[in-house]
């Protein structure tokens, strides 16, 4: 701008004002696409860690009740099921609609034999 002043182009400054002004604009709405984005990710990871862990918690569960229904259970595998089970509901009453309800239902079964198991011992 400082040009166009000395060389005499007065009508510029207005046009180069008008243009920086257009690029400052366009620079702040795309550092706020740029932060919106970030702030998109950061949440996107933190549902695929939290999918992870709910896969990896289903995984135990699974691996417990398949060693339990087939007689092959340890005394761990029995000790493992209830802090599975407790993992899992916890997760369910935080987010009921990932449908975890239909896998507690099918553990409940276990830990109650168990329990009774322990009753008579």
């Amino acid at each position: 701008m400082a040009e166009a002043v000395a060389n005499g182009k007065l009508h510029l400054v207005a046009v180069y004002e008008r243009r920086r002004e257009a690029t400052l604009v366009g620079l702040c709405q795309s550092t706020a696409d740029i932060a919106a984005m970030d702030k998109e990710i950061a949440a996107n990871r933190a549902d695929i860690a939290a999918s992870k862990a709910l896969g990896a918690a289903f995984d135990e569960a699974k691996r417990v009740a398949d060693k339990i229904t087939s007689g092959k259970e340890t005394s761990k595998d029995i000790a493992d099921l209830p802090v599975a089970y407790q993992h899992l509901k916890t997760v369910n009453a935080e987010k009921p609609e990932l449908g975890i309800k239909q896998v507690l239902d099918l553990i409940e079964p276990m830990l109650a034999k168990y329990k009774r198991l322990q009753s008579l011992k």
